[in-house]
């Protein structure tokens, strides 16, 4: 295993690479591999132990009885996943894990954090810290969805999301993780109900994109 890309993962960054194998065995750290629209967690599971991708994507998605299916995230290599559910115990999941691609994750225990180990106590400290600003980032980012989903049409939802986008990117120009597809199901809309929004607020002068790039123009942008 590359301890030195593990020791600048969000979970590890601040430890030495040389500590990574303790904590490892503490954690009880195994590795599984996964193919292309493999299910990692199925919603309505417990999830009891911590992923952190290593190579590949995976994709957090709330799926309804329909088959109706909201896509909430994208975990790319470093990234965690299930950390509220692992550390919560036995409650089941309300979305799944599926991987968009072969994947391959190292699963840790988050149980043995709470236990005290001289040896490695400032490290133990550093990955509680860490865990706990990575769950912090994950609820921001649940809220940030929740405030773009929560426009009734499909032109606010755009553009609440690339507003932020844009205020994220610190510029009109920037470009977004998702293809045509993942962002209708990331903001719950039809893929060409969502095409034809786009090509609307192009030909009004509003942006211009081209796959995942985007260059909003100064009516979206927000003043001073």
């Amino acid at each position: 295993m590359d301890m030195d890309f593990l020791a600048n993962t969000e979970l590890f960054y601040g430890i030495a690479a040389a500590e990574l194998p303790v904590l490892l065995e503490r954690l009880h750290a195994r590795q599984l591999g996964f193919c292309k629209d493999e299910i990692l967690c199925p919603a309505g599971q417990p999830i009891h132990e911590i992923g952190l991708v290593l190579q590949g994507e995976l994709y957090i998605q709330h799926e309804d009885v329909w088959g109706g299916r909201t896509l909430l995230d994208r975990v790319t290599p470093g990234q965690l996943y299930g950390e509220v559910y692992a550390c919560i115990g036995n409650e089941p999941s309300l979305v799944s894990v599926a991987a968009a691609a072969d994947s391959r994750v190292l699963l840790l225990n988050p149980t043995h954090l709470l236990h005290q180990n001289a040896q490695n106590e400032a490290a133990q400290e550093i990955l509680l810290r860490n865990l706990i600003r990575g769950i912090a980032g994950k609820n921001l980012n649940l809220s940030r969805h929740a405030l773009y989903t929560a426009h009734r049409s499909i032109r606010g939802r755009v553009l609440a999301y690339l507003s932020d986008q844009a205020l994220l990117h610190k510029s009109a120009t920037f470009l977004i993780p998702f293809d045509r597809q993942q962002l209708a199901d990331y903001l719950g809309v039809d893929r060409s109900a969502l095409s034809a929004e786009l090509g609307k607020l192009q030909r009004e002068g509003l942006l211009t994109t081209h796959r995942e790039a985007f260059r909003l123009t100064p009516p979206l942008m927000p003043k001073g």
